[in-house]
């Protein structure tokens, strides 16, 4: 919640260091959720295991993951036209973005972080 009377009038760097400075505790992706649903483990390995324990990106999962990004689009295209996605690098960068989006009355927001995740957690799930 924005401790400031007056709401989203305020600056979106007001309003990005009050909601990227909150609590951490508690905090959960929506993709998170769809990967504890399909499997556990791999969810808790995700974000546990060290990068030298982790399987490499191999060819064939490249492909697959390509495959699902070009459905993703084309479904987003079809059940959401005019969505507004900004390219960034950093999700520190897209929460800024999608912050200033909002700030403008962007009405449909693609792909672009909601959340702050390496101001919350110091690094990048």
């Amino acid at each position: 919640m924005l401790s400031k009377p007056g709401g989203w009038g305020h600056e979106v760097e007001d309003i990005y260091s009050q909601l990227a400075n909150g609590p951490k505790e508690g905090a959960v992706r929506a993709g998170w959720v769809e990967r504890y649903l399909e499997s556990p483990i791999t969810l808790w390995c995700n974000l546990h295991a060290p990068t030298e324990a982790r399987d490499s990106m191999t060819d064939q999962m490249q492909h697959i993951f390509d495959i699902g990004n070009a459905h993703q689009d084309r479904v987003n295209e079809r059940m959401y036209p005019g969505g507004i996605q900004k390219a960034f690098t950093t999700e520190d960068e897209g929460f800024r973005l999608s912050l200033k989006i909002m700030s403008q009355a962007g009405l449909i927001i693609k792909n672009m972080p909601l959340v702050c995740w390496f101001s919350r957690f110091g690094r990048s799930p």
